[in-house]
């Protein structure tokens, strides 16, 4: 499960400005116009990440409104943190990244 969300975000990553946007999230209009890609193009996006369970979707009268799961997005940055180095122990610097990020969250 982790695997599938990681190789999502990498593929989608210019959509985590969705991250940004915080828990109300960003109207699919708002996010292609930001990031210069036609609606079409958008929902492959948008469909992958939901289906990594890494978005999601509420409907406000005609518009969807896209957010990210924070929740997932944590686990999966844990996961990552805790396997960087094939089973090895990270480096101070790898660690020290981490904690800075996750001290101003």
């Amino acid at each position: 499960m982790a695997s599938h969300a990681s190789g999502t975000v990498a593929s989608h990553g210019r959509n985590i400005q969705l991250v940004e946007a915080g828990p109300d999230g960003l109207p699919a209009t708002a996010i292609a116009e930001r990031l210069g890609i036609p609606a079409n193009t958008l929902s492959f996006h948008v469909k992958a990440l939901s289906q990594a369970d890494l978005l999601s979707a509420r409907h406000e009268g005609r518009f969807i409104y896209y957010s990210a799961n924070f929740t997932r997005m944590n686990d999966l940055v844990d996961f990552l943190t805790d396997n960087c180095c094939g089973g090895r122990p990270c480096t101070t610097a790898a660690r020290s990244t981490r904690q800075t990020s996750g001290a101003s969250s």
